[in-house]
Protein backbone atom coordinates (compact mmCIF):
# COMPACT_ATOMS: atom_id res chain seq x y z
CA UNK A 1 0.00 0.00 0.00
CA UNK A 2 2.70 2.13 0.51
CA UNK A 3 4.35 1.66 -2.86
CA UNK A 4 1.19 2.94 -4.23
CA UNK A 5 0.27 5.82 -2.01
CA UNK A 6 3.97 6.97 -3.20
CA UNK A 7 2.92 6.62 -6.79
CA UNK A 8 -0.15 8.85 -6.53
CA UNK A 9 2.13 11.24 -4.46
CA UNK A 10 4.48 11.39 -7.38
CA UNK A 11 2.27 11.32 -10.43
CA UNK A 12 1.39 14.99 -10.29
CA UNK A 13 4.86 15.99 -9.67
CA UNK A 14 6.07 13.63 -12.51
CA UNK A 15 3.62 15.30 -15.14
CA UNK A 16 4.84 19.05 -13.76
CA UNK A 17 8.20 17.86 -14.74
CA UNK A 18 7.65 16.28 -18.15
CA UNK A 19 5.98 19.39 -19.00
CA UNK A 20 8.77 21.94 -18.40
CA UNK A 21 10.86 19.47 -20.70
CA UNK A 22 8.90 19.66 -23.45
CA UNK A 23 9.58 23.51 -23.37
CA UNK A 24 12.96 22.84 -24.77
CA UNK A 25 13.81 25.13 -27.58
CA UNK A 26 16.57 23.69 -29.90
CA UNK A 27 18.26 25.50 -32.50
CA UNK A 28 21.56 24.91 -34.74
CA UNK A 29 23.76 27.56 -35.82
CA UNK A 30 25.83 27.85 -38.96
CA UNK A 31 28.72 26.37 -37.38
CA UNK A 32 26.89 22.74 -36.88
CA UNK A 33 26.76 23.35 -33.05
CA UNK A 34 23.35 23.03 -31.03
CA UNK A 35 21.93 25.37 -28.40
CA UNK A 36 19.27 24.40 -26.39
CA UNK A 37 17.27 26.94 -23.72
CA UNK A 38 14.70 25.93 -21.32
CA UNK A 39 13.56 28.70 -19.60
CA UNK A 40 12.41 28.19 -15.57
CA UNK A 41 11.80 31.67 -14.28
CA UNK A 42 11.25 29.94 -10.77
CA UNK A 43 14.61 32.18 -9.96
CA UNK A 44 16.62 34.90 -10.87
CA UNK A 45 19.77 32.58 -12.37
CA UNK A 46 21.23 30.43 -14.95
CA UNK A 47 22.59 27.28 -15.63
CA UNK A 48 24.89 26.71 -18.99
CA UNK A 49 26.88 24.10 -20.16
CA UNK A 50 29.08 23.31 -22.70
CA UNK A 51 29.17 19.44 -23.76
CA UNK A 52 32.16 18.23 -25.92
CA UNK A 53 31.43 15.00 -27.39
CA UNK A 54 35.13 13.56 -26.76
CA UNK A 55 35.81 11.68 -23.72
CA UNK A 56 38.15 8.40 -22.97
CA UNK A 57 36.05 6.68 -25.68
CA UNK A 58 37.73 8.82 -27.76
CA UNK A 59 41.03 7.94 -27.03
CA UNK A 60 44.06 6.07 -28.93
CA UNK A 61 46.23 3.73 -27.20
CA UNK A 62 49.35 5.23 -25.85
CA UNK A 63 47.17 8.59 -24.81
CA UNK A 64 44.73 7.54 -22.33
CA UNK A 65 43.42 10.24 -19.98
CA UNK A 66 44.49 13.26 -22.51
CA UNK A 67 40.46 14.32 -22.62
CA UNK A 68 40.60 14.87 -18.95
CA UNK A 69 43.87 16.44 -18.94
CA UNK A 70 42.76 18.85 -21.28
CA UNK A 71 39.86 19.50 -19.22
CA UNK A 72 42.65 20.86 -16.41
CA UNK A 73 43.77 22.90 -18.80
CA UNK A 74 40.64 24.91 -19.80
CA UNK A 75 41.12 26.81 -16.56
CA UNK A 76 44.53 27.81 -17.48
CA UNK A 77 43.51 30.95 -19.28
CA UNK A 78 43.41 31.95 -22.83
CA UNK A 79 45.01 35.37 -24.81
CA UNK A 80 42.76 37.45 -22.74
CA UNK A 81 42.82 36.23 -19.27
CA UNK A 82 45.26 34.83 -16.83
CA UNK A 83 45.68 31.11 -15.69
CA UNK A 84 42.57 30.59 -12.83
CA UNK A 85 41.23 33.75 -13.67
CA UNK A 86 38.25 31.86 -15.77
CA UNK A 87 36.97 30.88 -11.90
CA UNK A 88 37.78 33.74 -10.36
CA UNK A 89 35.50 36.08 -12.62
CA UNK A 90 32.91 33.43 -12.60
CA UNK A 91 32.90 33.80 -8.48
CA UNK A 92 32.99 37.97 -8.43
CA UNK A 93 29.66 38.13 -10.43
CA UNK A 94 28.48 35.47 -7.72
CA UNK A 95 29.01 32.25 -9.95
CA UNK A 96 30.17 29.09 -9.90
CA UNK A 97 31.72 27.09 -12.13
CA UNK A 98 33.30 23.35 -13.01
CA UNK A 99 34.22 20.91 -15.32
CA UNK A 100 34.14 16.71 -15.50
CA UNK A 101 35.31 14.54 -18.36
CA UNK A 102 33.24 10.91 -18.82
CA UNK A 103 33.70 8.12 -20.97
CA UNK A 104 31.14 9.82 -23.17
CA UNK A 105 31.59 13.46 -23.26
CA UNK A 106 33.62 16.42 -21.09
CA UNK A 107 30.93 19.36 -19.78
CA UNK A 108 32.11 22.73 -18.52
CA UNK A 109 29.25 25.02 -16.45
CA UNK A 110 28.45 27.35 -14.88
CA UNK A 111 25.34 29.07 -12.80
CA UNK A 112 25.28 32.96 -12.29
CA UNK A 113 22.98 35.38 -11.94
CA UNK A 114 20.84 36.11 -14.95
CA UNK A 115 22.28 39.44 -15.92
CA UNK A 116 25.95 38.20 -15.80
CA UNK A 117 24.76 35.91 -19.63
CA UNK A 118 26.77 37.67 -21.77
CA UNK A 119 29.66 37.41 -20.08
CA UNK A 120 29.39 33.75 -19.37
CA UNK A 121 28.83 33.61 -23.24
CA UNK A 122 31.73 35.76 -23.76
CA UNK A 123 34.24 33.37 -21.71
CA UNK A 124 33.12 30.40 -23.27
CA UNK A 125 33.87 30.96 -26.51
CA UNK A 126 37.30 33.02 -25.96
CA UNK A 127 38.31 29.41 -24.57
CA UNK A 128 36.72 27.70 -27.16
CA UNK A 129 39.24 29.50 -29.41
CA UNK A 130 41.86 30.96 -27.47
CA UNK A 131 43.04 27.99 -25.18
CA UNK A 132 47.41 29.02 -24.17
CA UNK A 133 48.19 25.50 -22.37
CA UNK A 134 49.92 27.51 -19.13
CA UNK A 135 51.70 25.32 -16.73
CA UNK A 136 51.20 21.97 -18.84
CA UNK A 137 53.84 20.34 -16.74
CA UNK A 138 52.79 21.34 -13.62
CA UNK A 139 49.25 20.41 -14.04
CA UNK A 140 49.93 17.02 -15.54
CA UNK A 141 51.81 16.57 -12.09
CA UNK A 142 48.72 17.31 -10.69
CA UNK A 143 46.52 15.15 -12.75
CA UNK A 144 49.03 12.50 -11.48
CA UNK A 145 49.19 12.89 -8.15
CA UNK A 146 45.33 12.57 -8.70
CA UNK A 147 45.62 9.35 -10.06
CA UNK A 148 48.03 8.04 -7.42
CA UNK A 149 45.30 9.54 -4.81
CA UNK A 150 42.14 7.96 -5.97
CA UNK A 151 43.28 5.13 -7.93
CA UNK A 152 46.76 3.66 -7.25
CA UNK A 153 46.43 4.14 -3.38
CA UNK A 154 42.60 3.08 -3.43
CA UNK A 155 41.62 -0.35 -2.82
CA UNK A 156 38.25 1.16 -4.37
CA UNK A 157 39.91 3.07 -6.96
CA UNK A 158 42.01 0.12 -7.91
CA UNK A 159 38.96 -2.39 -7.93
CA UNK A 160 36.70 -0.15 -10.57
CA UNK A 161 39.68 -0.13 -12.71
CA UNK A 162 40.61 -3.75 -12.94
CA UNK A 163 36.73 -4.47 -13.17
CA UNK A 164 36.50 -2.46 -16.34
CA UNK A 165 39.89 -3.56 -17.93
CA UNK A 166 38.70 -6.97 -17.15
CA UNK A 167 35.21 -6.71 -18.99
CA UNK A 168 36.31 -5.54 -21.78
CA UNK A 169 39.56 -6.51 -24.11
CA UNK A 170 39.09 -4.04 -27.23
CA UNK A 171 36.91 -1.17 -26.34
CA UNK A 172 38.52 2.19 -25.36
CA UNK A 173 35.66 1.82 -22.20
CA UNK A 174 38.72 -0.52 -20.93
CA UNK A 175 40.71 2.41 -19.89
CA UNK A 176 40.14 4.56 -16.96
CA UNK A 177 38.59 8.41 -17.80
CA UNK A 178 41.73 9.85 -15.57
CA UNK A 179 43.89 7.56 -17.80
CA UNK A 180 47.40 4.75 -17.22
CA UNK A 181 50.16 6.21 -15.49
CA UNK A 182 52.57 5.03 -18.35
CA UNK A 183 50.31 7.33 -20.80
CA UNK A 184 50.19 10.39 -18.74
CA UNK A 185 53.95 10.42 -18.36
CA UNK A 186 54.51 10.37 -22.23
CA UNK A 187 51.80 13.00 -22.87
CA UNK A 188 53.34 15.69 -24.09
CA UNK A 189 51.92 19.51 -25.04
CA UNK A 190 51.80 19.56 -28.62
CA UNK A 191 49.31 15.74 -28.32
CA UNK A 192 46.70 18.30 -26.09
CA UNK A 193 47.04 20.89 -28.52
CA UNK A 194 46.23 18.44 -30.87
CA UNK A 195 43.00 17.05 -29.08
CA UNK A 196 41.98 20.53 -28.40
CA UNK A 197 41.77 21.57 -32.35
CA UNK A 198 40.63 18.32 -33.06
CA UNK A 199 37.40 17.92 -30.45
CA UNK A 200 36.87 21.41 -28.97
CA UNK A 201 34.75 22.77 -31.79
CA UNK A 202 30.73 24.13 -32.21
CA UNK A 203 29.61 21.15 -34.41
CA UNK A 204 31.21 19.03 -31.84
CA UNK A 205 29.27 20.22 -29.00
CA UNK A 206 25.91 21.08 -27.55
CA UNK A 207 25.04 24.39 -25.53
CA UNK A 208 22.09 23.85 -22.97
CA UNK A 209 20.89 27.22 -21.56
CA UNK A 210 18.18 26.25 -18.36
CA UNK A 211 16.90 29.23 -16.25
CA UNK A 212 15.89 32.67 -15.77
CA UNK A 213 15.86 33.85 -19.66
CA UNK A 214 14.39 35.26 -22.65
CA UNK A 215 14.26 32.65 -25.91
CA UNK A 216 14.82 34.86 -28.58
CA UNK A 217 17.73 36.98 -26.22
CA UNK A 218 19.45 34.06 -25.70
CA UNK A 219 19.55 32.79 -29.17
CA UNK A 220 20.98 36.55 -30.37
CA UNK A 221 23.48 36.26 -28.21
CA UNK A 222 25.16 32.85 -28.17
CA UNK A 223 24.83 33.90 -31.96
CA UNK A 224 26.80 36.72 -31.61
CA UNK A 225 29.83 34.91 -29.25
CA UNK A 226 29.60 31.75 -31.00
CA UNK A 227 28.25 31.66 -34.90
CA UNK A 228 31.69 33.04 -36.17
CA UNK A 229 33.51 30.13 -34.38
CA UNK A 230 34.58 28.10 -37.35
CA UNK A 231 33.93 24.19 -37.55
CA UNK A 232 36.43 21.64 -37.95
CA UNK A 233 36.30 19.65 -40.82
CA UNK A 234 36.59 15.54 -40.46
CA UNK A 235 36.03 14.76 -36.65
CA UNK A 236 37.04 11.23 -36.20
CA UNK A 237 34.30 8.96 -35.16
CA UNK A 238 35.07 6.25 -32.59
CA UNK A 239 34.65 2.95 -34.83
CA UNK A 240 36.05 0.18 -32.15
CA UNK A 241 33.48 -2.14 -31.27
CA UNK A 242 33.85 -5.20 -28.51
CA UNK A 243 33.89 -8.16 -29.74
CA UNK A 244 31.47 -10.81 -27.99
CA UNK A 245 33.08 -12.84 -24.93
CA UNK A 246 33.47 -16.03 -25.76
CA UNK A 247 33.32 -17.44 -22.10
CA UNK A 248 33.76 -16.33 -18.32
CA UNK A 249 36.58 -14.33 -17.27
CA UNK A 250 37.89 -14.52 -13.23
CA UNK A 251 40.30 -11.97 -11.90
CA UNK A 252 42.16 -12.16 -8.42
CA UNK A 253 43.58 -8.70 -6.75
CA UNK A 254 45.34 -7.69 -3.58
CA UNK A 255 45.80 -4.76 -2.50
CA UNK A 256 47.00 -2.63 1.09
CA UNK A 257 43.94 -2.42 3.92
CA UNK A 258 40.78 -3.28 4.91
CA UNK A 259 38.36 -3.64 1.98
CA UNK A 260 37.31 -7.36 0.56
CA UNK A 261 35.26 -6.95 -2.73
CA UNK A 262 33.58 -8.85 -4.91
CA UNK A 263 32.45 -7.50 -8.63
CA UNK A 264 30.40 -8.81 -10.91
CA UNK A 265 29.64 -7.81 -14.61
CA UNK A 266 27.77 -8.88 -17.94
CA UNK A 267 27.98 -7.49 -21.36
CA UNK A 268 24.81 -5.29 -21.73
CA UNK A 269 22.77 -3.39 -24.70
CA UNK A 270 23.87 0.69 -25.44
CA UNK A 271 21.85 3.66 -24.66
CA UNK A 272 18.35 4.15 -26.44
CA UNK A 273 17.83 0.43 -27.06
CA UNK A 274 14.52 -1.18 -26.18
CA UNK A 275 15.92 -3.26 -23.03
CA UNK A 276 17.73 0.07 -21.48
CA UNK A 277 14.85 0.74 -19.24
CA UNK A 278 13.78 -3.22 -18.50
CA UNK A 279 17.44 -3.21 -17.19
CA UNK A 280 16.96 0.13 -15.28
CA UNK A 281 14.59 -1.35 -13.39
CA UNK A 282 15.97 -5.12 -13.28
CA UNK A 283 18.98 -3.30 -11.61
CA UNK A 284 16.67 -1.91 -9.18
CA UNK A 285 14.72 -5.04 -8.02
CA UNK A 286 18.07 -6.76 -8.26
CA UNK A 287 20.21 -4.28 -5.61
CA UNK A 288 18.52 -0.85 -5.67
CA UNK A 289 18.77 -0.07 -2.27
CA UNK A 290 18.12 -1.65 1.10
CA UNK A 291 15.22 -3.45 0.30
CA UNK A 292 16.37 -4.85 -2.71
CA UNK A 293 16.97 -8.87 -3.21
CA UNK A 294 20.62 -8.56 -3.07
CA UNK A 295 21.00 -6.24 -0.05
CA UNK A 296 18.10 -8.28 1.94
CA UNK A 297 19.73 -11.76 1.33
CA UNK A 298 23.37 -11.20 1.62
CA UNK A 299 23.58 -7.91 3.78
CA UNK A 300 20.32 -9.09 6.28
CA UNK A 301 19.84 -12.17 6.18
CA UNK A 302 23.42 -14.05 5.36
CA UNK A 303 25.53 -11.34 7.13
CA UNK A 304 28.11 -12.07 4.53
CA UNK A 305 28.40 -8.01 3.49
CA UNK A 306 28.20 -4.61 4.62
CA UNK A 307 27.06 -3.33 1.27
CA UNK A 308 25.33 -4.95 -1.76
CA UNK A 309 24.10 -3.16 -4.97
CA UNK A 310 23.39 -3.55 -8.49
CA UNK A 311 23.47 -1.09 -11.44
CA UNK A 312 23.03 -1.16 -15.10
CA UNK A 313 26.23 1.12 -16.09
CA UNK A 314 24.03 3.08 -19.87
CA UNK A 315 26.65 4.23 -22.13
CA UNK A 316 26.91 5.39 -25.93
CA UNK A 317 28.29 1.71 -27.22
CA UNK A 318 27.36 -1.32 -24.83
CA UNK A 319 27.67 -0.99 -21.53
CA UNK A 320 27.47 -3.35 -18.68
CA UNK A 321 25.30 -4.45 -15.57
CA UNK A 322 27.33 -4.51 -12.34
CA UNK A 323 27.08 -6.16 -9.20
CA UNK A 324 29.59 -5.33 -6.47
CA UNK A 325 29.05 -6.68 -3.15
CA UNK A 326 31.57 -5.50 0.00
CA UNK A 327 32.27 -8.87 2.45
CA UNK A 328 32.91 -8.89 5.90
CA UNK A 329 36.81 -10.36 6.13
CA UNK A 330 35.54 -13.67 7.35
CA UNK A 331 33.18 -14.28 4.84
CA UNK A 332 33.96 -16.70 1.41
CA UNK A 333 34.36 -15.21 -1.87
CA UNK A 334 32.79 -18.38 -3.44
CA UNK A 335 29.88 -18.49 -1.07
CA UNK A 336 28.75 -14.32 -1.46
CA UNK A 337 29.18 -15.51 -5.14
CA UNK A 338 27.13 -18.55 -5.06
CA UNK A 339 24.26 -16.58 -3.46
CA UNK A 340 24.32 -13.92 -5.52
CA UNK A 341 24.41 -16.39 -8.71
CA UNK A 342 20.95 -18.02 -6.88
CA UNK A 343 19.09 -14.82 -6.88
CA UNK A 344 20.09 -13.95 -10.62
CA UNK A 345 18.92 -17.71 -11.07
CA UNK A 346 15.47 -17.02 -9.33
CA UNK A 347 14.73 -14.15 -11.13
CA UNK A 348 15.32 -15.23 -14.54
CA UNK A 349 13.01 -18.65 -14.32
CA UNK A 350 10.48 -17.22 -11.20
CA UNK A 351 7.59 -14.84 -11.05
CA UNK A 352 8.43 -10.92 -10.15
CA UNK A 353 5.81 -10.25 -8.18
CA UNK A 354 3.72 -7.27 -9.34
CA UNK A 355 4.35 -4.79 -6.22
CA UNK A 356 8.29 -5.49 -6.62
CA UNK A 357 7.32 -4.28 -10.24
CA UNK A 358 5.48 -1.52 -9.27
CA UNK A 359 8.05 -0.05 -6.74
CA UNK A 360 10.96 -0.44 -8.46
CA UNK A 361 9.43 2.05 -11.12
CA UNK A 362 7.97 4.46 -8.81
CA UNK A 363 11.54 4.87 -7.28
CA UNK A 364 12.97 4.92 -10.08
CA UNK A 365 10.43 7.87 -11.31
CA UNK A 366 11.11 9.39 -8.03
CA UNK A 367 14.73 9.47 -8.60
CA UNK A 368 14.41 10.86 -12.15
CA UNK A 369 12.18 13.98 -10.15
CA UNK A 370 14.28 14.71 -7.31
CA UNK A 371 17.52 14.75 -9.63
CA UNK A 372 16.03 17.96 -11.16
CA UNK A 373 15.68 20.28 -8.04
CA UNK A 374 17.71 23.09 -9.32
CA UNK A 375 18.55 24.44 -13.02
CA UNK A 376 21.97 22.75 -12.85
CA UNK A 377 20.37 19.34 -12.37
CA UNK A 378 18.19 20.09 -15.11
CA UNK A 379 21.04 20.96 -16.93
CA UNK A 380 22.70 17.83 -16.32
CA UNK A 381 19.73 15.80 -17.11
CA UNK A 382 19.37 17.50 -20.39
CA UNK A 383 22.68 17.29 -21.11
CA UNK A 384 23.31 13.44 -20.29
CA UNK A 385 20.03 12.73 -22.48
CA UNK A 386 21.40 14.36 -25.52
CA UNK A 387 25.01 12.77 -25.29
CA UNK A 388 23.61 9.51 -25.19
CA UNK A 389 20.52 8.85 -26.63
CA UNK A 390 19.05 11.97 -27.81
CA UNK A 391 16.91 15.19 -25.71
CA UNK A 392 13.79 14.32 -27.09
CA UNK A 393 13.75 10.92 -25.13
CA UNK A 394 13.45 12.78 -21.72
CA UNK A 395 10.11 13.10 -23.10
CA UNK A 396 8.98 9.64 -23.08
CA UNK A 397 11.05 8.60 -20.19
CA UNK A 398 8.49 8.27 -17.52
CA UNK A 399 6.12 6.44 -19.98
CA UNK A 400 8.70 3.97 -21.19
CA UNK A 401 9.25 3.38 -17.23
CA UNK A 402 5.69 2.58 -16.87
CA UNK A 403 4.91 0.50 -19.90
CA UNK A 404 8.18 -2.08 -18.71
CA UNK A 405 6.60 -5.47 -17.82
CA UNK A 406 7.18 -8.56 -15.86
CA UNK A 407 7.94 -10.52 -18.93
CA UNK A 408 9.81 -7.63 -20.17
CA UNK A 409 12.19 -8.04 -17.11
CA UNK A 410 12.80 -11.90 -17.40
CA UNK A 411 13.22 -11.80 -21.27
CA UNK A 412 15.99 -9.62 -20.42
CA UNK A 413 17.50 -11.00 -17.04
CA UNK A 414 18.04 -14.31 -19.91
CA UNK A 415 19.52 -12.58 -22.61
CA UNK A 416 22.21 -10.64 -20.87
CA UNK A 417 23.04 -13.10 -17.18
CA UNK A 418 24.67 -15.90 -19.57
CA UNK A 419 27.66 -17.15 -17.96
CA UNK A 420 29.93 -16.71 -21.34
CA UNK A 421 29.25 -12.87 -20.86
CA UNK A 422 30.32 -12.82 -17.26
CA UNK A 423 33.15 -11.50 -15.70
CA UNK A 424 33.79 -11.92 -11.79
CA UNK A 425 36.82 -9.51 -9.84
CA UNK A 426 37.88 -10.64 -6.72
CA UNK A 427 39.62 -7.71 -4.22
CA UNK A 428 41.75 -9.78 -1.17
CA UNK A 429 43.14 -7.04 1.39
CA UNK A 430 46.31 -7.16 2.59
CA UNK A 431 46.15 -6.50 6.09
CA UNK A 432 48.56 -4.94 8.01
CA UNK A 433 49.74 -7.67 9.97
CA UNK A 434 50.81 -9.32 6.49
CA UNK A 435 52.66 -6.50 5.57
CA UNK A 436 54.89 -6.08 8.57
CA UNK A 437 55.35 -10.09 8.31
CA UNK A 438 56.49 -9.11 4.78
CA UNK A 439 59.59 -6.97 5.54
Amino acid sequence: MRDLFLGFLIFPILLVQKMGYQNIKEYTLKNGMKVLILEDNSSPIISLGIWYKVGSRNEVTGKTGISHLLEHMMFKGTKRIGSQEFSKIIQRIGGVDNAFTSNDATCYWEVFPKENLEKILELESDRMQNLVFREFEEEKKVVMEERRLRTENSPEGIFWEELYALSYKVHPYKNPVIGWMSDLENINLSDVKEHYKTYYSPNNAVMIIVGDVEEKKVISLVKKYFEKVPPVKNIPEMRIKEPKQMGERRMYIKKEGFSKKLGISFHISEAGSTDEIPLQILAYILGGDKTSRLYRKIVHEKGLATECFAYADIRIDPGLFIIVADLKLISSFEEVLSEILAEIEKIKNEDIEEKELVKAKNQIKASFVYSQQSVLRQNFIIGSFENLRGWKKILTYLDEVDKVSKEDIKRVANFYFAENSRNILYLEPILPQKLGEGK
